[in-house]
């Protein structure tokens, strides 16, 4: 229904395969008017692609819809970060009170190991704000770390989709409505997808 609402003709669907350090992903796009396989790629390579990717099969299922786009290939953090990144990332999806300390605790040491990494800010920002989602505890001192790690990360990169999402999420639960509807302007003036 989504789809239909949102007037969304291709999907496209895949898989990945992680087997040691080489990739596998098999991907294809369907067009939903008829159910066709439009295009369909599958790629091989080492984890160091894990990013770059992404990029390759944007541009593709693009041409082949007839759109142009730039995608933007990010920079693989290297094996180490990637794993406590990963390991973070399953941890927090748990929504799982008891996994938090050990969720923030890989985005901090992938940061450590990779401070460029800007995904490692976000999640660790939003494992911050579940504390008080997720009713654990209303301490301050979880949202006051939170924008700490709001701040390196948009040192680095103002423009990151993701952090200044996740600066409107911080106003948000701070209760500053108007610096939040700040935030979420610019982002939509971007043309920045939501996260």
């Amino acid at each position: 229904k989504v789809l239909q609402r949102e007037d969304v003709r291709y999907v496209i669907d895949g898989s990945l395969l992680l087997a040691g350090d080489q990739l596998k992903v098999s991907m294809k796009m369907i067009d939903r008017t008829d159910s066709s396989i439009r295009w369909s790629d599958s790629l091989r390579g080492s984890i160091n692609d894990v990013y770059a990717i992404p990029a390759r099969i944007a541009s593709s299922a693009a041409f082949v819809a007839g759109v142009y786009v730039a995608a933007n290939k990010m920079s693989f953090p290297g094996r180490e970060a990637f794993d406590l990144y990963t390991q973070g990332d399953i941890l927090l999806r748990r929504y799982d009170p008891a996994q938090l300390p050990t969720a923030i605790d890989c985005f901090q040491k992938c940061i450590g190991v990779a401070p460029d990494f800007l995904p490692a800010y976000a999640r660790i920002v939003f494992g911050y704000m579940q504390y008080h989602n997720q009713g654990v505890s209303y301490d301050p001192a979880y949202l006051d770390s939170a924008l700490v790690y709001i701040r390196q990360g948009l040192a680095k990169d103002p423009r990151s989709p993701a952090l200044r999402t996740s600066l409107a999420w911080y106003q948000l639960f701070t209760r500053d409505y108007a610096a939040a509807a700040e935030t979420l302007r610019q982002l939509e003036k971007d043309g920045a997808t939501l996260t």
